[in-house]
């Protein structure tokens, strides 16, 4: 048996391959080891796989956000070797997972659009170049938490309708104070700030919201997709939610550019399965 693992900085993938090729599913919070500790990943993996004999399970292929060096990856295998004592280990970021997922062998451009965002040209193999995406605070343009950003920015500083305005802070239980404390205060604020592209997409027929994906996506693709040598020519693949569900938006500014998107997927864990399966 063997597990694959596709973390994000706000959920898990985790699906065990068995033996007679049945396949077990679970979903757990991300564990991106810039924000996650090693006894938090323990504490994660004991309580999800209590049920599972992982004494079975003879590898595992860990795709994760964050996975960006070996100091990082170690965190991953440190947090999860006490429960999978008997796995060998692969660790993998999270872009390489979703090159995988989405080209296969074949070469191409992939991007992660969620709660953050990356992207890197994918030569069949590797991640050949990769743009840094700088996090949420510098970067991750076109992603949940920077779509959020906008949203918050524009509410806070009195730039939409009295109508949104009064109907954002309703539906989320939020004044300024609120907001402020959640951003520069408590943990995870990219995740906070990504929740709101839902409220964007819910209300995607307003104008003035309707504008801010599309900027976002704008900042995006000039940013990053365009700065790769032939973006014109090579496919494009993205994977992620907010990718998916504002895939309208997206695909209007790639034509905008003269870009092809190949395929959007909402997750890259199945796709990884049937690439392991080869």
């Amino acid at each position: 048996m063997y597990l694959i693992a596709d973390s994000g900085s706000t959920k898990t993938d985790w699906k065990i391959v068995q033996n007679d090729g049945g396949i077990l599913e679970f979903q757990t919070v991300g564990m991106n080891p810039f924000f996650t500790k090693i006894s938090e990943v323990t504490e994660i993996a004991e309580k999800t796989f209590s049920t599972i004999n992982t004494a079975e399970i003879q590898k595992i292929y860990f795709y994760g956000a964050g996975c960006i060096n070996e100091e990082k990856c170690s965190t991953i295998i440190s947090g999860l070797k006490p429960v999978f004592q008997n796995s060998a280990f692969e660790i993998f970021s999270d872009l390489t997972g979703a090159a995988r997922a989405l080209f296969g062998k074949d070469e191409g451009i992939a991007a992660i659009l969620g709660t953050g965002c990356n992207s890197g040209y994918y030569d069949g193999e590797k991640i050949e170049s990769n743009i840094s995406p700088l996090g949420y605070i510098l970067g991750d343009e076109g992603s949940g938490a920077y779509m959020g950003k906008k949203l918050i920015k524009g509410i806070l500083r009195n730039e939409f309708s009295e109508e949104i305005t009064s109907f954002f802070f309703n539906e989320y239980n939020l004044d300024k104070e609120k907001i402020l404390d959640a951003v520069y205060r408590q943990a995870f604020p990219n995740r906070f700030l990504a929740q709101f592209s839902k409220f964007i997409n819910k209300n995607i027929s307003i104008p003035e919201i309707a504008e801010i994906p599309n900027n976002c996506f704008e900042d995006f693709i000039s940013n990053m997709i365009c700065k790769y040598k032939g973006c014109d020519i090579l496919p494009l693949g993205i994977v992620g939610s907010v990718g998916f569900y504002f895939k309208e938006q997206l695909m209007q500014v790639c034509r905008n550019h003269n870009i092809t998107i190949d395929k959007i997927l909402l997750s890259p864990i199945d796709e990884l399965v049937l690439f392991h399966e080869k």
